[in-house]
């Protein structure tokens, strides 16, 4: 790799970090910590066409199990630029006072790609909606979400820094009650498989507090 190539790259990360640091300790707000670990597997049907599967385990800051899933989905290309998609996850939230919740969520996509040069932009609106298991009156929370990702191709490097920033919309409330910013990067370590690390920051706008996650994630496309 070009040496030029590597400074830019310690000076993307160095920068992401910085900014994230700041982002949360700068605010004055209540901090917590989080870990997620999660597998990613995709399988191309063909070429418009992509189904996935991914289980995902989520820790508290005294590395307990917070929650896990499992959630499959499906992907189609409209045209080139622009994408549907629709997943449904099943999640248990595991409490130490109270009972194990069950959840179940759907979501649907619209995801709109454009490429500049070496930068790739994404823009995505994503409709979901929560079923609590063991509620009697059948409790919802439908919310939309809207997300911009922005991913930058370095020149004959097997690392892509990526950052993105989503709001979460409450549709019962009309309000937007949470955001969450991510700053990553991806492995390439073949043409199938990347591992994915990435620092994110969510806002609770409403409860005044940000949630700091450190993500794992391992990719497999087949």
């Amino acid at each position: 790799m070009h040496k030029t190539n590597i400074k830019r790259e310690i000076l993307v990360i160095s920068f992401s970090l910085i900014f994230s640091l700041v982002t949360s300790y700068v605010s004055g707000q209540e901090n917590e910590w989080n870990s997620w670990t999660n597998i990613s597997l995709t399988k191309n049907i063909n070429k418009k066409l992509s189904v996935s599967f991914s289980p995902e385990v989520r820790f508290t800051e005294q590395f307990k199990v917070d929650e896990y899933f499992f959630e499959a989905g499906l992907d189609y290309k409209l045209f080139k630029f622009l994408y549907v998609g629709g997943s449904y996850r099943y999640i248990v939230n595991e409490r130490e006072t109270k009972s194990t919740e069950y959840f179940g969520r759907y979501s649907l996509d619209v995801t709109g790609e454009y490429s500049l040069k070496k930068l790739d932009i994404q823009l995505r609106t994503r409709y979901c909606q929560y079923n609590d298991f063991d509620a009697e009156d059948d409790s919802n929370d439908p919310f939309l979400r809207y997300r911009l990702k922005l991913k930058y191709n370095i020149s004959k490097s097997r690392i892509t820094p990526i950052v993105a920033m989503e709001l979460f919309h409450q549709l019962n409330d009309n309000e937007i009650n949470k955001t969450r910013t991510t700053f990553g990067l991806d492995y390439k370590i073949n043409k199938a498989q990347k591992i994915g690390v990435k620092y994110l920051v969510q806002n609770y706008l409403d409860e005044d507090y940000l949630k700091n996650i450190l993500s794992l994630e391992y990719k497999i496309t087949f």
